[in-house]
């Protein structure tokens, strides 16, 4: 892996090891080489985020460029996950993406009260070629991510 890949980070939020597994194999299938995280649970994704418990030197815990949360996580839901994030000014400009059951994202929105906008909640299929629609999809979010990150500020 190069290390321009190595320099983009994903946090994955997810408790169901199957569904974690089916988003690595459809990111490798459509070539999006990323260095990869995972987290259980919502209190582990923010003791990730803020360097607490286990994560609290910061090694292995590199600052996400993206993450993906599952919205029913145990422990500290995804919903209240992400308002503490958006809620912090040293991660609120990291952007989320929704991992849900629920077929409509404007529903999940208001259901959760969800300060992100609900082009960036995902429903997950239940099928791999279903799923691999949607991650193709965010695979030319992440190319324009990356083309952002790689030029000079200004």
């Amino acid at each position: 892996m190069s290390e321009d890949k190595k320099n983009f980070v994903i946090l994955v939020a997810e408790d169901d090891d199957d569904d974690y597994q089916f988003a690595l194999d459809i990111f490798r299938e459509i070539k999006i080489e990323k260095d990869f995280h995972r987290v259980y649970d919502g209190e582990e994704l923010m003791d990730y985020l803020q360097h607490k418990g286990k994560y609290e030197s910061g090694e292995g815990a590199p600052k996400p460029n993206l993450l993906f949360i599952d919205i029913t996580m145990p422990k500290k839901s995804g919903a209240d996950a992400i308002k503490e994030i958006k809620a912090d000014p040293n991660l609120a400009e990291i952007p989320i993406f929704v991992f849900t059951t629920a077929e409509d994202p404007e529903e999940v929105k208001e259901d959760y009260d969800l300060p992100i906008d609900e082009d960036f909640i995902i429903h997950k299929p239940e099928s791999f070629e279903s799923f691999k629609k949607v991650f193709v999809k965010l695979k030319y979010y992440l190319l324009e991510m990356d083309e952002k990150s790689d030029s000079p500020s200004t």
